[in-house]
This record gives C-alpha cells, sequence and structure tokens, in this order.
C-alpha cells in the first residue's frame, strides 16, 4: 500500500485501514490544552516538554546555531520557533501544490547559515507542469530577505499520482548538498539510472553537480547527480557529523520499512535491480506501524542523554506513533517514546538540539515541536553545575540550566584490563583477570603454530613444522648467522646472506641442517657446521615468547656442550655457548655483551649456500656440485671427443687422439661444421682452439657450438688474424652445464684447406643435485626444502580441477539452512570441520586484521565457470560461486561467514555462530546480528548482511581477498600433500580466466625485508581500499588501492573532511600523531577504521604505517 503522510484526507483514506491512529471522524481531536494530557512514556530519568504548538500539517524542521527551529508546514509557509514561540509572521511563503504528499516537504540549512543566512527548501511547484524544486533563500532576520529565491534545481515533471513524494534534504560533511526523491508511485523509476525518481541526489550548493558523482559520466542531465538508486519513498535522511554517515528512512508499502546506509552508487533494490544493499534495520507493517518517518543520529556537541545513548540512531514510525533507538550497526532496537492519549501523534521529523535534547515534530491532532531531555539543575554561573567528577566532564551553565559536559571516554583498547574512571583522577585501568598468563593453555589446534601468550592474550607462531626452512636472527642487533671461512657460525650477516637451514626433529628438540647436509654442531664453545646427522648437536626449544623479545617467540640452547643461551665476544666474532651463570635462554637483563637468537621462518629455496648458486660455497666441490665448479677451486678435465658427423664442407675428421682434434675443410662452402659426442653430459669449464695452415695465412672466422637439452647454443667465437706463427686461442664456457655434443664451425675466407685442434675441458655432471634451484626429477619440498619453490612453480598444487555440484549458490530465493550442519558445503561440522569435495582452500598474501582471529578460507566454483581476472588483478565471481571463511579463536571456531554470488548474478552474505561445544554452528539473523564473549572476554560481533556490503563494496568487485597480488603465494593443498602457488594452480587446472599475468604478491607488513612503501601501501589496499577508492562509498577523494602512486592516492599533506580531527592531515610526513590515518586506525574510540569486523586496534599495522609516515620526508 502506498504511504500517504502528508494530507489529513489521505491520512483517513491511507492509514485507517491499517489500523493507524489518524485525524478522522472515528479517532477526533484529543484536545488542545497540554496540561490536560498525560505524559508520553519514556525512560525513567527523562522529562517531555512541549515547545511550541499552532502549526499545520508540519512537514519537516530544521535547528539553527542560535536555538531558532523553521518548520515546514505543506501549503507553502516556512514557520520559526525562537525562544520557545511559535512567531506570527512566516519566514517565507512558497506557492505550492499540496495534492497528497505534495507541497513544501523539506528543509535544511547552510553549514555556514550563521554567516550567509542560507535556506534550502524542496517543494513542489505550479510553474508549469507540476514539478519538484530546490530553492534557496536568503534570512534576513526572522524573515527571507525579499526576492532571495535561487532556484537551483526543477526536477522533472510528476505523474498523476501525488504520492512517494518524499524530499528531505541535508547537507554532508563533504559539503555536498543531498536530496531524496521518491519513485513517484512509479517502481521502474527506481532502477532507471537515467531517471531522478526513487533516488538520492547530490549536488553542489549552487545546485551543479559535482564530477565526481557515481554516474555522472555514464548518466545525462539531472541524472548525473544521482547518489544512490533503488528507493521507494525516502521520506527523512540524517547525516552523522562525527563520521559523514547517512541513513535513509525508506518507507516500505508491501515490503518491510527500512533503514538504509546509504553509500556511493549503491542500490537499495526497490524495482528489482542488481546486487541490492541490505538495510541496516528493516520491521514489518505489524502492531500499529505502517510507515517510517523521522530519523537522526544523537552524537551532540552538548551531550544531555546518558553516554551510552551517544552514538545510537533514533527513529520514529507515523502510525504506532513511537520513537525508537538503535545501534548504527542495526543491533539493540528498543522503543525510546510511546505516545500516551496523543501527545507523540503521528511524528514526522527528528533531531537534536543544541542543548543535547531529542526534538521532535508532530504533524498528527495539537500538531506541535516537542523536546525529551535529561533535567538539569538551575544554574547562574558554572560552579553551580559542578560536580566533583572529572570523568562526567565539564560541566556548563547555559540559559539559566546546568548542562552536562563530555564524559571521558576511558578505553584503553587492552581486553586485559577493565575500563574504568576514578572521580578525582580521570580514567583508571585494573587488571579483570580474563587474560591469560604464561602459564595459562593457550591452543588454537594448529600443528604449524606453537601456542604462546604475549602481553596477555594467546598468540600462535609458525613453529617450522609446516615451513621447515628457516634462518638464525640475534634479537638485539639484528644479524644473521653466516659462515666465516673456517666454516664457523657468526653473527654479521644480512638477511640476504644468511644461512639458511632446514630445522629437522630430534626426539623433542632439533637439529639444523644446511643445503650441502651438514649440520650443525658445538665444538669448544662455538658453532660450527661440519657434523653428520649422528654428531650433530640436538637444540632444545624455549618458549621466550613473554616480554617481546622474541618475535617468533622462540629461543634455542644446545642439550649439550652449551648453556641455554649464546654470547657473541664481538659483533663479528664466534658465537659462544656460555653464559656465565645467567639462567635461561629467555633471560631479559644480560649484559650487552650477551645475545639472544632465534629462528626466523623463510620461504625454502630462498637464500643460503646452493649447489648452483654461482658461487663456491663452503665444502663444496667440482665432485659434490659440477654447476658451481667453475667458481670453486680444481682442474677440469680434458674431455674426449668422438666424431658424429661432418656438414658443409667438412672432410672426415682425422688424427682425432686424446681430445685433440685435427680436422680440414675440402671446399669453400659455408659454414663448415664438425660435431663431436662427449659420451655422457658434462658442465664445460673452457675450451681452446689452435689453428694450422696450408702453408698461407688467411682471415678465418671460427666458432665453437655445444649442444645442450635446450638445443645448440654458441659458446665461443674466434677471428684468426694472419700470423708468421699460430697460437692457442682459449674461451671461458662460465660453466655450461648439461653439455652433450660440441660443434667446430669455420668461415673459410682465404684458402679451401685448414687445419685446427679442439681441446675440451669440464666436469662431468653429477646429474641433478638438491640445492641446484631447479625442480629435478623426483624432487619435492619434504626431499629437498631448498628448490621446494623452484618445483612449486613448475608443480600444480591439484593435478586437476576437482568437480563441484553441491557446494553452489542458488537463485537467493531460499533463505540458507538454520544449522551449518545441514549446509551442503560441508560434510560435518566439528572441530576442524570437512568441506565437500570441490571446495578448495586458500591463503592469501596479507589479510584484513580481525582482532588477530586465525582464519581459513575456501572456494567453490560451479562446475564449468571461472573467476574472471581483471585487468587490476580483482577476480569476479561467476554466478553461483562461494567463498567461506572460518574464524578461530584460541582454537576454538566461533563463526563461518558465507560470500555468495546467487545464479541471478546478485550477491548474498550470510555467517553462522559456533556452539562452544564445537559441534554445531547456527545462522545468524541477517538484520540483527548477534555478538558473543569470546574466551579472555573479548565481545566480538558477528555482522548482519547490511554491514557486510558495507566493505563488499560494488567498486571494490564486491568479493575481497580473491586477486592476483592476494593469491600469488604458496597454499598447502591436503588432497595431495603439495605445497604449490595457488596463482599457478588454479590457472593450471582451468579455473582462471580473463587477465592472467602473474603480478608479485602483496608484502605482509610484517616483512621486515620488504620496502616500506610497499607494505604501507598493501596494508592500506587491504583494510581501506574497498571504501576509499574512485568509485567507492568512502568520503573524500583517498584512493588507497596498491598500485596508486602516494602522489595520487589524495591522503598525503590531504586535510580530512571529516571534523573529528579538524586541521590534521591525513598523512602529515614525518608526524604520525598528527595524521588522521594513523590516529583512527591506531584506535578504537569513535570514528575509529575499519568501521567494521574489529573491536581492537592493530598493534602490528599501527607500528608499520608509524614507521612510514615518520619516514616521509615531505609529499611527492
Amino acid at each position: 500500500m502506498a504511504r500517504h503522510i502528508l494530507r489529513p484526507s489521505a491520512l483517513a483514506v491511507g492509514l485507517v485501514a491499517l489500523g493507524c491512529a489518524s485525524e478522522s471522524p472515528e479517532h477526533p481531536d484529543r484536545g488542545e490544552a497540554v496540561e490536560a494530557r498525560q505524559p508520553i512514556v519514556i525512560p525513567s530519568g527523562f522529562q517531555h516538554q512541549v515547545i511550541a504548538t499552532g502549526l499545520s500539517q508540519p512537514t519537516a524542521m530544521a535547528i539553527a546555531p542560535d536555538g531558532r527551529i523553521f518548520v515546514t508546514q505543506q501549503t507553502g509557509q516556512v514557520r520559526v520557533i525562537k525562544d520557545n514561540a511559535l512567531l506570527a509572521a512566516p519566514f517565507v511563503t512558497v506557492t505550492v501544490d499540496s495534492v497528497n504528499e505534495r507541497g513544501l516537504v523539506g528543509i535544511t540549512l547552510d553549514p555556514s547559515f550563521s554567516s550567509n543566512g542560507h535556506v534550502y527548501l524542496f517543494y513542489t511547484s505550479t510553474s508549469g507542469s507540476a514539478h519538484n524544486r530546490v530553492s534557496r533563500f536568503t534570512a534576513s532576520g526572522d524573515v527571507a530577505a525579499a526576492g532571495s529565491e535561487v532556484v537551483l534545481v526543477d526536477f522533472p515533471p510528476l505523474s498523476a499520482a501525488g504520492n512517494h513524494n518524499s524530499g528531505a534534504l541535508h547537507f554532508g560533511n563533504d559539503g555536498k548538498l543531498y536530496v531524496a526523491h521518491g519513485d513517484n508511485a512509479e517502481t521502474a523509476h527506481a532502477q532507471d539510472l537515467n531517471h531522478t525518481f526513487g533516488k538520492i541526489h547530490r549536488f553542489n550548493a549552487d545546485g551543479s553537480i559535482p564530477t565526481d558523482n557515481p554516474f555522472y559520466g555514464t548518466s545525462t542531465g539531472l541524472a548525473r547527480a544521482i547518489w544512490a538508486y533503488g528507493l521507494r519513498n525516502p521520506f527523512t535522511f540524517s547525516v552523522e557529523r562525527a563520521s559523514g554517515k547517512i541513513f535513509a528512512n525508506d518507507v516500505g508499502g508491501g515490503d518491510p520499512e527500512e533503514i538504509d546506509h546509504i553509500t556511493r552508487g549503491s542500490n537499495y533494490g526497490h524495482g528489482g535491480g542488481p546486487s541490492p544493499v541490505p538495510p541496516v534495520h528493516a520491521y514489518p507493517r505489524d502492531a500499529g506501524r505502517c510507515a517510517i518517518t523521522g530519523g537522526t543520529f544523537y552524537n551532540p556537541t552538548v551531550v544531555n542523554f546518558p553516554p551510552s545513548y551517544v552514538g545510537k540512531y533514533f527513529f520514529a514510525d507515523y502510525c504506532s506513533s513511537q520513537i525508537w533507538s538503535m545501534n548504527q550497526d542495526g543491533t539493540g532496537v528498543a522503543v525510546f517514546a510511546d505516545d500516551s492519549n496523543g501527545e507523540l501523534n503521528n511524528p514526522v521529523d527528528l533531531d537534536v538540539g543544541l542543548d543535547g535534547s531529542l526534538y521532535y515534530l508532530q504533524r498528527g491532532s495539537g500538531a506541535k515541536v516537542g523536546r525529551i531531555y535529561v533535567a538539569q539543575p538551575a544554574c547562574a554561573t558554572n560552579a553551580d553545575c559542578s560536580d566533583g567528577d572529572v570523568c562526567t566532564g565539564a560541566e556548563t551553565c547555559v540559559a539559566g540550566q546546568c548542562q552536562a559536559g563530555t564524559p571521558l571516554s576511558c578505553d584503553d583498547g587492552d581486553p586485559c584490563t577493565t575500563n574504568g574512571c576514578n572521580a578525582a583522577t580521570g580514567c583508571a585501568y585494573t587488571d579483570n583477570g580474563q587474560c591469560c598468563t604464561s602459564s595459562a593453555t593457550c591452543n588454537d589446534g594448529s600443528t604449524c603454530t606453537t601456542d604462546a601468550c604475549v602481553s596477555g592474550m594467546c598468540q600462535y607462531v609458525d613453529n617450522g613444522t609446516c615451513n621447515s626452512c628457516v634462518k638464525i636472527r640475534s634479537q638485539r642487533t639484528n644479524n644473521y648467522l653466516v659462515l666465516d671461512a673456517a666454516r664457523k657460525v657468526v653473527p654479521g650477516g644480512t638477511q640476504a646472506a644468511a644461512q639458511i637451514f632446514e630445522k629437522v626433529p630430534s626426539g623433542t628438540a632439533f637439529k639444523f641442517k644446511s643445503s650441502s647436509g651438514d649440520y650443525l654442531r658445538v665444538v669448544a664453545n662455538d658453532l660450527t657446521m661440519d657434523a653428520t646427522s649422528a654428531t650433530a648437536a640436538a637444540f632444545a626449544e624455549y618458549d621466550c615468547s613473554s616480554g617481546g623479545l622474541y618475535p617468533n617467540g622462540k629461543g634455542y640452547a644446545a642439550l649439550t656442550g652449551a648453556a641455554p643461551h649464546w654470547k657473541a665476544t664481538s659483533t663479528a666474532g664466534p658465537i659462544k655457548s656460555g653464559d656465565g651463570g645467567n639462567g635461561t635462554s629467555c633471560v631479559t637483563g644480560d649484559a650487552t655483551s650477551w645475545e639472544r637468537f632465534y629462528l626466523e621462518t623463510t620461504a625454502c629455496g630462498s637464500a643460503g649456500p646452493a649447489c648452483g648458486d654461482g658461487a663456491c660455497d663452503a665444502g663444496e666441490t667440482c665432485g659434490s656440485c659440477a654447476a658451481d665448479c667453475g667458481a670453486c677451486s680444481g682442474t677440469p678435465a680434458k674431455l674426449t671427443l668422438a666424431h658424429v658427423s661432418d656438414s658443409g664442407g667438412w672432410s672426415s675428421a682425422a688424427g682425432l687422439t686424446d681430445g685433440n682434434l685435427t680436422a680440414k675443410v675440402s671446399s669453400a662452402a659455408s659454414p663448415s661444421c664438425a660435431t663431436y659426442d662427449l659420451g655422457g653430459t658434462y658442465t664445460l669449464s673452457s675450451a681452446r682452439l689452435l689453428e694450422d695452415n696450408d702453408g698461407a695465412w688467411h682471415t678465418d672466422t671460427w666458432k665453437v657450438q655445444v649442444q645442450t637439452g635446450s638445443g645448440y647454443v654458441d659458446a665461443f667465437a674466434y677471428t684468426d688474424t694472419p700470423s708468421a706463427m699460430p697460437a692457442w686461442n682459449t674461451v671461458d664456457f662460465a660453466d655450461v652445464p648439461g653439455v652433450s655434443r660440441v660443434s667446430v664451425c669455420m668461415q673459410n675466407v682465404g684458402g679451401p684447406v685448414e687445419l685446427a685442434e679442439i681441446e675440451v675441458w669440464g666436469f662431468p655432471d653429477a646429474g641433478p643435485v638438491c640445492g641446484d634451484r631447479a625442480c629435478n626429477g623426483s624432487e619435492t619440498c619434504a626431499s629437498c626444502p631448498w628448490d621446494c619453490d623452484t618445483c612449486i612453480g613448475s608443480q600444480l598444487g591439484l593435478d586437476a580441477r576437482p568437480s563441484n555440484t553441491a557446494c553452489v549458490a542458488g537463485d537467493g530465493a531460499i533463505d540458507p539452512p538454520d544449522l551449518l550442519s545441514d549446509h551442503p558445503c560441508f560434510t560435518s561440522v566439528a572441530n576442524p570441520p570437512a568441506l565437500a569435495p570441490g571446495v578448495i582452500p586458500y591463503a592469501i598474501a596479507e589479510p584484513f586484521w580481525s582482532d588477530s582471529a586465525l582464519k581459513s578460507r575456501y572456494l567453490a566454483l560451479p562446475d564449468g565457470t571461472t573467476l574472471d581476472v581483471k585487468n587490476d588483478g580483482d577476480f569476479e565471481l561467476p554466478p553461483g560461486a562461494v567463498t567461506i571463511k572460518s574464524f578461530q579463536w584460541q582454537g576454538q571456531y566461533f563463526e563461518t561467514r558465507f560470500f555468495v554470488r546467487f545464479t541471478n548474478g546478485t550477491y548474498g552474505a550470510y555467517t553462522y555462530r559456533w556452539s562452544d561445544a564445537q559441534d554445531e554452528a547456527f545462522l545468524v539473523d541477517p538484520i540483527a546480528g548477534a555478538s558473543k564473549t569470546l574466551a579472555g572476554g573479548h565481545v566480538w560481533s558477528y555482522p548482519t548482511e547490511a554491514q557486510c556490503f558495507e566493505c563488499h563494496t560494488s567498486a571494490a568487485g564486491f568479493s575481497l581477498g580473491l586477486e592476483t597480488r592476494q593469491l600469488n603465494v604458496t597454499q598447502l593443498y591436503p588432497s595431495t600433500g603439495r605445497a604449490a602457488n595457488q596463482f599457478d594452480t588454479l590457472n593450471g587446472i582451468g579455473m582462471l580466466s580473463g587477465n592472467l599475468t602473474s603480478l608479485p604478491p602483496f608484502p605482509p607488513h610484517a616483512q621486515p625485508d620488504a620496502s616500506l612503501q610497499m607494505r604501507a601501501d598493501a596494508y592500506l589496499h587491504v583494510n581501506c581500499s574497498n571504501c576509499h577508492r574512485p568509485g567507492g562509498p568512502g568520503y573524500g577523494t583517498a584512493d588507497y588501492r596498491y598500485d596508486t602512486p602516494l602522489a595520487s592516492k589524495n591522503i598525503c599533506d590531504q586535510e580530512s573532511i571529516l571534523t573529528d580531527y579538524p586541521g590534521l592531515a591525513l598523512i602529515e610526513p614525518g608526524a604520525h600523531e598528527a595524521s588522521v590515518v594513523w590516529l583512527r586506525m591506531s584506535q578504537r574510540a569513535a570514528g575509529f577504521m575499519p568501521p567494521i569486523g574489529s573491536k581492537l586496534a592493530d598493534g602490528g599495522g599501527a607500528a608499520l604505517l608509524e614507521q612510514w609516515i615518520d619516514g616521509l620526508t615531505g609529499c611527492p
């Protein structure tokens, strides 16, 4: 049913049938005597006051900085309430068409109203065909200056329908004028981006259209002003001044009443269309409710309500005459004010006054403006108001009434403490006893991590069993262990030069093995690399996570021949194992000459001495590593040549003895070649050629070619100059491996006959060698970790694409099952759960911050479909695709989240909450969401569907994490036991299409050897760019995408458009503490970022951005 709330006749017809109170014969006027009415029902401690009566058919109001209230009346008058009295003279009167819902229906004041006096109105003009208009007037005292109207916008003519007119307008935090326009009772209008109805528009203050609007380049005319679409009748909306967030109240008709979070370019589903954004909150037309009306955020400069109300959103329903409050995530919906005997009859607008009171505009019988407030004592000075409690803020005296101060926000972001406030000293934090200690049990259920307790919270670090390659690094000086000339392990190396070890279990301890097969051992308190497995030292592993001395949380000490930690006699000297009785491997108070060492997990094969690295590594010989033989000492052998064939003008070879060859050219054919077999594969070190002559000297060109497994390559070229004496000419082959044949070729210039001798020198190839940086034969990551990354490049994680017929998204018409155990993508729900065949695990290079929760990710595509890789590397899900993400906290699953693309092309999101018994998970209400207190007292919020789409934006392609730079990393595939590159694997088994260019992966933000700029770019891309990018819903022009250079990100020395950090730049080079980006993400007070999915600040991310910002010397 259409919503009719503006004309009394419409109310009688449209609302009585719904059971709503209305001004009709069945519901006569209840009287004007305010004193005779019972007060409205409001929470204890609140009071109610009628500000002014005498209004006629009011529609909207705006509160000026000087306290005046401007009220629009449907029939064309703007009335002014001043000092709690309705002035007799209207501010202005405009000629309007007031049929049905048309008329003067919207008003807002310019952000600079105090200086320019500009008032903006939305009304239905009778000039020409009836149409809606936005005009600006200029105040002169309490009336508009004569002739001051400036017409800013004339919308297209209206149809015969008089309803769904809307008309709310407000300025956003970006200084733009936002205007709501109903669908004019034509549903199809809402989805038509060339039509202005059913939209929220965005204009400049002068009525022109901003060029950065989402459809500016694709629509024409006024349609270029469209900001959001798919709305039915957005009767009111409100802008939160702290964040710039916009909530619109869209009247539902046959659909539920909705509160929508309005974001750039988004579709809210009225009239169909792709990918509608779900509402933040919705309710049906029941219990006397019929139409959602006024709405406002409670976030005033002067707070009158108790602190628990700050940040809440208030909204009203026209028929039930109630006002509700709710949290901005749609939770905590509760009745705040209820009608009693006509005291809150048909509210149409809400606003928050300068005094922190909630003002409402009542349209029904006894139309008036009222306020709800908490009474404050009478006063003469500020001193009369002080309660002596610094926690409540500084109280002030305003107009004879005490006004509450802004309470202290006491939250240190530490889940291990109880936040409190001392009335005399301010914020105070005490140990809440809920967090673990170093003796507490932490268990994330993973065999690849070791449990630890850091700063009172359970943490899990790589224990080396799933990636067995490590480097050894000093805790204090960041030196790495390398080998000296005597093959002693000493500190002082860089990460790139560090010795790479395989961590080999030895009972409960570990031994350390290099790529050459040697092990670490302790000899006379020195560490050397000359042991066998039998003689190697075994090292005990210590949990050193407490205190943060060891980033990976582990210390190591030899069980024999060494005390618990090592001592460096100098930064470049040998490591001594004796500690002089200083205690354990995790000591914190040792002398400066003592060093603590820990393991740093590294990609296998990425560094360290290896056969084939082109260097003569300690212990390498030509026999053990032919590939590096040229770099090592030793004498190569002269190889025996066996004649195979001739070409061109060569005659049969003669005088072939002991590697020497005499050959002749029988004609001047060019070129002329003779080929010889080496009898095996060799690494050639050098060759030399001796030219003889036929009694006359000629200028001849000679060439030596070698044949490897990849064909012939030129290895030597020589031009002979006539000389009185022949000479040997030698060439260095640069250790060409895998040579099986040699060809000698000559371009004869001077005569028909030439004689030559050739000698070839080299070493027998040792065959496939672990450590030669090649994927040889049956080598695997387990048998040769040093070549593992090379093998990954040529070996896929899966042999073929698994068939998937079960885990497929439907058309969205059927709700997901209530129990995760009934979901077709799971075969069992336990810890850990089992996924259906065809569901593929995946990992990402740099994860989104989620309060340090451990996450596992899965992907399922319908058979025959592919992920379409866009030019920027983003993946587009095909219809029917399913992505799954499960969250763990201290080894316990607590959430499994789905993001899907339905077969009709739209997207959906829903999530499940796990039971404490870990045997079932239950579907979370997609509108209300849910919360759960996890181990350690951490409160986790389960998102609503609407919240999911606040991050999964259309500008970012909806799916997040699925992009080339995130997936171009190694993933273990349990079905094959192989670790392989995900991008190569998905491409190799036919699951990718589009732009298959391999882009370097994002560097993890904690990876110290990656560029600081690149790490900062990656972190901002992952955590910010889904909203803050061209076309995204984030405010301003910031673009945090990884490939956008800093000069084009619009953040360096760019002032934030929001008002919570006035005057500060998003990034202030050299000053993280003055940079809004760092301030927002390093805390969890109001305005924190990212705004969803986290209640704990990301300490690691904050440290990265701090280091990056402080290192900037200016803006590019």
